[in-house]
């Protein structure tokens, strides 16, 4: 019988520039990313020997079943909402850029309810970061 999937969210926090301590920063503000790199670094995989160009660290929920995106973004925003002013003076400091990436798979024609509240908007406006979101449709 086959495995029957259903719609999942997850949202990711990147933080990325020019050149930044990766290390301290998971450091400073006690999380480990699932992903850091350094600018120049070359893109595993890539066949061309692309490198990045730039330096990231990333931070993901993983993913949660769920129809409901506002129930993602509330744990999101307990992981975050102490940290923020932290994180802020760090971007500032180190003149970096904040990314929140909103990734939603729809599966068996289940699409969720998008609806982002006050405090997860406050809690992005306080990082100044941008907000992407991805859907993917696998119905």
């Amino acid at each position: 019988m086959k495995k029957q999937r259903r719609t999942q969210i997850n949202l990711i926090l990147t933080i990325f520039g020019d050149n930044f301590d990766t290390e301290n920063l998971s450091t400073v503000i006690g999380l480990q990313p699932v992903e850091a790199w350094q600018k120049g670094e070359p893109i595993k995989g890539n066949p061309l020997g692309l490198q990045r160009p730039e330096t990231a660290w990333t931070y993901e929920l993983g993913f949660h079943q769920t129809l409901f995106l506002n129930e993602v973004t509330d744990v999101f925003f307990h992981r975050f909402d102490s940290r923020k002013e932290l994180i802020a003076k760090i971007l500032i400091q180190g003149k970096l850029e904040c990314k929140i990436y909103v990734v939603i798979e729809i599966y068996e024609k289940s699409l969720p309810a998008i609806f982002l509240d006050k405090k997860f908007v406050a809690l992005a406006n306080a990082l100044n970061a941008e907000i992407d979101m991805d859907l993917y449709d696998f119905r």
